[in-house]
């Protein structure tokens, strides 16, 4: 009897306990999850930012919230952005100074849509204007992740990656279900809005007009080759041994700073989504319609040579004048390097193919042989541009070349004399 009365009593002692434990822990639980650690913020516009500057990584150790305990290692919100030059200017950003920048996300605020985010321009506060750009990624391109620990991660990576000709990540806020990437602001806009604004200019002009391009061929090529130069820095000089692909080159994906130097921006972002979906899924259905090489329907990977295609594609933009897809009632297939393959197929590829408003007379152009002489040098170094970007858009991946005999060909046709022998790297044949 008397063993029967002690199991009794252990376990109404034991059901006791864990009534009162059970509530405490959710409290401290509860408590604990509130806790949010904020890092340094390197506010920096992007005519201020210095391209060789290492950046400053996050700490690993655990920080301190405002009562002195240590936040917790379950899933707290993150923010890391690199050290500014100055020690003086260093501010922590919290989410609250996001969105109070932003004006809670205020559709007033967009400067730009892409195919993974909405972004919005922003003073960072404290820190005497500076503007930067906000990236607020979609929630479904995120919602592969496992955690917010990958994307950050990955996102440590991208911010040690710095070159004059692509536009720095300063940094990251991973908060819940936002994520939200913070870049250098780029004066000019993209390159696709500058080449739509020509064409529109050239279509509300008349003929007899002389007004000049927004964008003249001198400018297009310095741009294709600056451009050219931050694609091949991921590939072949970062991290020699590991290639760094973009996943996402395309025109809109190509900034303008105050001085029209290219600054490619979006480095690694497809390859950080999609490596938890697929490249083609995401693209396909969004603004890489045309950009998009033929074999990744099958390989289903971003590649180098997938970025030179895309780039490829960006040279006949150039060329052009035309977008890369929306040419389903011209001839080639629905794209753009279909348009201009059939194009050159058929012998048209001058005055046709190129963009009008690059074959206008010059202002102070005379009859004279100097003149003479720019023109034959332009209309040379377009046909060799147009040469490079078919070599660029070879459907086989082998047959393109890499990024860095991309940079070498544009070199070489920027510093050209009229009429010499042309051997090309790439085509391996002498032209003339």
């Amino acid at each position: 009897m008397v063993p029967k009365v002690l199991v009794g009593l252990i376990a109404a002692a034991i059901c006791a306990a864990i009534l009162i434990v059970i509530p405490v822990l959710v409290y401290l639980g509860r408590k604990l999850s509130r806790s949010c650690t904020h890092l340094p913020l390197a506010p920096a516009a992007i005519e201020s930012i210095d391209t060789t500057a290492e950046p400053t990584s996050s700490n690993e150790s655990p920080a301190r919230n405002n009562n002195g305990k240590n936040t917790p290692s379950y899933e707290p919100p993150i923010t890391n952005l690199a050290t500014f030059q100055r020690a003086d200017q260093r501010k922590a950003l919290v989410y609250d100074d996001i969105l109070k920048a932003t004006g809670k996300f205020n559709d007033k605020h967009i400067i730009g849509h892409g195919g993974f985010g909405t972004v919005y321009g922003a003073t960072v506060p404290g820190h005497h204007g500076r503007r930067v750009a906000i990236k607020r990624l979609h929630r479904s391109s995120c919602r592969f992740l496992r955690s917010n620990r990958q994307l950050a991660a990955e996102m440590d990576a991208i911010l040690q990656v710095k070159h004059q000709n692509l536009v720095p990540l300063l940094g990251y806020c991973l908060v819940g279900d936002e994520r939200l990437l913070i870049y250098a602001r780029v004066r000019n806009g993209s390159l696709d809005a500058w080449l739509r604004r020509t064409n529109h200019q050239a279509a509300t002009t008349s003929s007899s007009s002389s007004s000049r391009p927004l964008i003249g061929w001198v400018d297009r090529l310095e741009i294709c080759l600056g451009s050219a130069r931050g694609l091949a820095f991921l590939h072949h000089g970062f991290a020699p041994s590991n290639v760094v692909t973009h996943g996402d080159v395309k025109s809109s994906n190509i900034l303008l700073d105050e001085h029209m130097r290219p600054r490619v921006s979006d480095l690694g972002l497809a390859k950080v989504i999609t490596r938890y979906e697929t490249h083609v899924k995401t693209s396909v259905s969004g603004a890489l319609e045309g950009y998009v090489p033929p074999e990744y329907p099958l390989k289903m990977k971003c590649t180098a040579k997938g970025d030179v295609y895309s780039f490829g594609v960006v040279m006949l933009e150039v060329l052009t004048g035309r977008p890369a897809a929306g040419q389903e009632k011209e001839q080639g297939g629905g794209n753009l390097v279909g348009w201009v393959r059939w194009m050159v197929a058929h012998g048209r590829e001058g005055g046709e193919l190129f963009d009008p408003c690059l074959l206008l007379p010059e202002e102070d152009e005379d009859e004279d042989e100097a003149a003479a002489d720019r023109v034959g040098r332009r209309d040379q170094q377009m046909a060799r541009v147009l040469a490079v970007a078919m070599e660029c858009t070879a459907d086989e991946p082998w047959k393109r070349p890499a990024m860095g005999s991309v940079v070498e060909e544009l070199m070489r046709i920027q510093l050209m004399v009229y009429n010499e022998p042309h051997q090309s790297p790439i085509r391996g044949v002498v032209e003339t």
